[in-house]
């Protein structure tokens, strides 16, 4: 490599004015508007190296990063004569358009909601501070229906805003230039957003922010450091739940009348609506003596009051959420000096340490938040939450048939280590079966697990655990350019891990192989331009929440009544 020259310039006939040598590169410019370090940090060869073309395209793919530009000459090698070995390199950097407005609309299907309409506009600005910093502001909103058969269709909402600023450089109040290499593309990011939504009629009022680090070592290995990743979020409309889970109110309603024999004054106060449903849920779960004196069948039906209990908790709790993530990805998928493919995915994720040390400097405040576990750290009156989580993701891929036909094997591992005054994991960051990307034989948050618990199926919408493991074995066959065929397993569950929750929905060691949910089905995925629509037919085969010798339930299954999963590109 020999010289290396950067022009930026309105037009591509414009004359450039202004000179600047950074190390090997030299920018040249008509306007002072960018910085040249910012250019320079995009450019990840030098004077004197070998050629190497992985470079020159990872150079390209940062100029390009940086959102300011668009490159007009598509090859920038250049030759002195045709038998000189020393290459020039010249990029023409045309500025894009300082201010850049969006409008578009989407639409949107999932497990929950089955139709929904999101306009967005989002708006940039670009090079700010002249060193290639763009800030962003966008504002979105989704109007949808949901399986709530009592309201109208258009039943579910959610507005949302959010502000960012990108930097192309770690933002840290040191330089990081003679500690990262240039080939690393380190860049980090700015973000603060707020939403209100509706969607089941439990509204939510959700703040987010935080500040990421990105840095690629290379085309397969990435690293993500997210600090003062920070999440509240607050629900509305808590007395709708009995509501919307009909189910949970039956059993409600009957624990309630078995207690009415033995307390008539609180029950009483509750039905003139003197005081709400939770005082009298909070009094029954504390009185051991109560359920004690129940007889066999009364102590199911409280069992599944309790389930009930900590479902409505974890669904209705306020929640803050301070903390800090590393996120470690590689990813052959797409590269083709890769013939079978490896991804692997992994993230740890800590929160609650740092408002822990400031109620220790200031002095501990706990909130009433809950009925089975109510008493909660706070800060300003509001729970906040104290775990750890790791979620590993691993695929291979194998190929065979010139790419015609592929085996996938995908294992998926989530632990969350809840600590401090909690026992559970707050609900943004629990974990659940079911829907088209994990075990599609459920529906999402649609009855599968926890564990092996011989919980009423009616009472098993949107359960929750604080540890999942899921395998999927896929084998995907081409038909022909438009039609994708797939056959498919997937197994897996979540569990417990307080001491707390229900027996059976706890992780042991020499059960939770016999808990593991299976189902098997058939997929059809269709091309259409760059969309790929999938369906997937799945059945269950062997439900664990079913009573040990009727768990395997293929004899049962009906073949025209399969889980359909509609959904826009593959599962994994």
């Amino acid at each position: 490599i020999g010289k290396i020259e950067v022009f930026i310039k309105p037009n591509i006939t414009d004359s450039t004015n202004i000179t600047e040598k950074i190390g090997d590169v030299i920018i040249k410019k008509k306007f002072n508007s960018f910085k040249g370090k910012t250019i320079w940090r995009a450019i990840t060869v030098d004077s004197g190296e070998v050629y190497n073309q992985n470079r020159l395209d990872l150079t390209r793919r940062n100029l390009l990063a940086l959102n300011n530009f668009s490159i007009v000459n598509t090859n920038p090698i250049s030759k002195i004569s045709p038998s000189d070995t020393v290459l020039n390199l010249s990029y023409t950097l045309i500025p894009l358009q300082r201010y850049d407005l969006k409008l578009a609309t989407d639409v949107h299907y999932s497990q929950i909601l089955n139709f929904g309409i999101s306009p967005s506009v989002e708006f940039t600005s670009r090079n700010i501070f002249r060193g290639g910093e763009n800030f962003g502001a966008s504002i979105s909103g989704i109007l949808g229906s949901t399986k709530n058969e009592n309201s109208n269709f258009f039943n579910a909402y959610e507005f949302s805003g959010e502000l960012s600023l990108k930097f192309p450089r770690f933002l840290l109040p040191f330089s990081t230039d003679k500690i990262i290499p240039r080939r690393y593309s380190p860049s980090s990011a700015i973000s603060l957003g707020a939403s209100i939504q509706n969607n089941i009629g439990l509204g939510r009022i959700n703040f987010n922010g935080g500040i990421n680090y990105y840095l690629n070592v290379n085309d397969v290995v990435s690293h993500r450091f997210s600090l003062l990743n920070t999440q509240l979020s607050k629900t509305r409309n808590k007395d709708n739940y009995y509501d919307i889970f009909p189910n949970d109110k039956h059993i409600r309603d009957y624990i309630f009348g078995l207690y009415h024999n033995i307390t008539p004054t609180l029950t009483t106060d509750f039905h003139n609506k003197n005081i709400d449903s939770d005082a009298v849920s909070r009094a029954i779960i504390q009185d051991v003596s109560f359920q004690n004196n129940l007889n066999t069948a009364d102590q199911q039906k409280m069992a599944l009051f309790r389930q009930s209990i900590i479902n409505k908790d974890r669904l209705t709790q306020d929640a803050l959420i301070v903390g800090w993530d590393y996120n470690f990805i590689y990813n052959e998928i797409g590269k083709k000096n890769y013939k079978h493919p490896f991804y692997f995915n992994a993230k740890f994720e800590m929160a609650g340490n740092i408002l822990s040390l400031l109620e220790k400097v200031f002095g501990p405040k706990h909130v009433e938040s809950g009925i089975v576990n109510p008493l909660k750290n706070s800060f300003f009156k509001i729970p906040y939450y104290q775990f750890t989580k790791l979620d590993l993701d691993i695929r291979k891929y194998i190929n065979f048939n010139d790419g015609k036909q592929s085996l996938i094997f995908r294992q998926f591992i989530g632990l969350g280590l809840p600590y401090g005054k909690y026992s559970s994991m707050p609900f943004v960051r629990s974990y659940y079966n079911g829907g088209s990307n994990d075990i599609r034989a459920w529906r999402g948050f649609g009855g599968l697990g926890p564990g092996g618990s011989q919980l009423d199926e009616n009472i098993r919408t949107y359960m929750m655990g604080d540890m999942k493991l899921t395998t999927n074995i896929e084998y995907r066959f081409r038909m022909n350019d438009m039609f994708h065929g797939a056959i498919f397993t997937d197994m897996g569950n979540t569990w417990n891990i307080s001491s707390e929750a229900e027996p059976e929905s706890k992780f042991q060691l020499n059960k939770f192989y016999k808990q593991m949910g299976i189902g098997s089905g058939f997929g059809l995925r269709i091309n259409i331009a760059y969309v790929t629509f999938r369906f997937d037919f799945a059945y269950k085969m062997y439900n664990p929440n079913k009573s040990e010798g009727n768990r395997w339930v293929i004899s049962n299954l009906k073949p025209l009544d399969p889980t359909v999963n509609f959904a826009i590109g593959y599962p994994f």
